[in-house]
């Protein structure tokens, strides 16, 4: 990302690291089964 002002010149960069695949579906699956269970309740 780099400055939006005239004559200024600052970078930033950032590392992003990929979350590992059983944690994102661990995280996906949860969320989707919380939302599911709280729309049934709520229904």
């Amino acid at each position: 990302i780099s400055s939006l002002t005239p004559g200024v010149s600052v970078d930033y960069s950032a590392n992003v690291s990929a979350v590992p695949v059983p944690a994102g579906v661990w995280l996906f699956g949860s969320g989707l089964f919380f939302l599911f269970g709280f729309v049934k309740r709520r229904a």
